[in-house]
C-alpha cells in the first residue's frame, strides 16, 4: 500500500510539471524614465521614500474569453525588497492569451474576511483595520527639499471603493511578462502643493487610485 501511494504521488507531480508552467510576472517602477531609487534626492528636492501597493486576482483572456485566474488574492510590490518585484503564477501549458487583466488594490471580499497571512499579513504595514480595511497603495517621500507627501489609498466600503481594474492588451503568455509602473503617470495628474497628504478613504483617495491605475504598462 505504501508503494502505491509513493508511485500515485509521483505519477501526480510528472502530470503537474507536464500540465503547469511558471510564469515570472517582472515588475519594474519608474521615475522619470529611470528605475526607481528610493530616498534618493533630485535637484528640486524630490524624493520617493516608501512605495507599496497592492495588486490581485491576474486574470488571462483570449478572444474575450478568460482562460486563467490565479487562485492568490493579494500580491504585496514593495520597492525595498526587490524580491517582490517579481511574483510567479503557475499557468496551464495549452494557455494561450491576448489580454492581462489585474486589479489595483484588494477586493471587498478578501477585506471583509478579515486579516490574512503572507502578503496579506497586517506586519507588512498595509493595513488599516476591520472597518477601513487593506491599504491599497502607499507612496510616500519629500518636495521642495523638506514637505511631505504622503498617500495611502484605499477603501473597500461605498462609496469609497478604491478597487481599480487593470486592462494590458496584446499581452502573451510567455515564460517572463515585463510589466511597467511608470510613477510619472500618477504625478502629472496631481497637484501635490494642493494635494499632498492622504490618510483614510476618501473621494480623493478613489480619484487617485483611478490615476494609479494609469501607472501600469507593457
Amino acid at each position: 500500500m505504501k508503494k502505491i501511494k509513493i508511485l500515485f504521488l509521483i505519477i501526480s507531480f510528472q502530470l503537474y510539471c507536464q500540465e503547469n508552467k511558471t510564469v515570472r510576472l517582472n515588475f519594474n517602477t519608474f521615475y522619470n524614465n529611470e528605475i526607481l531609487k528610493l530616498n534618493c534626492k533630485s535637484n528640486d528636492g524630490f524624493s520617493i521614500t516608501t512605495f507599496k501597493c497592492y495588486i490581485s486576482h491576474f486574470e488571462f483572456y483570449n478572444n474575450h474569453k478568460m482562460v486563467y485566474l490565479s487562485p492568490k488574492n493579494g500580491f504585496l510590490i514593495d520597492m525595498s525588497k526587490p524580491e517582490t518585484l517579481n511574483q510567479k503564477l503557475e499557468i496551464p501549458v495549452d494557455c494561450n492569451s491576448d489580454e492581462l487583466k489585474f486589479y489595483f488594490g484588494i477586493d471587498d471580499k478578501t477585506n471583509y474576511d478579515g486579516i490574512s497571512d503572507g502578503d496579506l499579513d497586517p506586519s507588512n504595514g498595509m493595513y488599516w483595520t476591520w472597518q477601513t480595511g487593506y491599504i491599497n497603495m502607499k507612496l510616500e517621500g519629500t518636495y521642495n527639499f523638506n514637505k511631505e507627501f504622503q498617500y495611502h489609498l484605499g477603501g473597500f466600503i461605498e462609496p469609497f471603493i478604491s478597487f481599480q481594474s487593470i486592462d494590458l492588451k496584446n499581452i502573451k503568455i510567455l515564460n517572463e511578462i515585463d510589466i511597467r509602473i511608470n510613477l510619472n503617470d500618477f504625478f502629472d495628474k496631481i497637484n501635490i502643493s494642493e494635494t499632498n497628504t492622504i490618510m483614510s478613504p476618501c473621494k480623493k483617495s478613489v480619484e487617485l487610485s483611478k490615476y494609479a491605475t494609469k501607472m501600469f504598462e507593457q
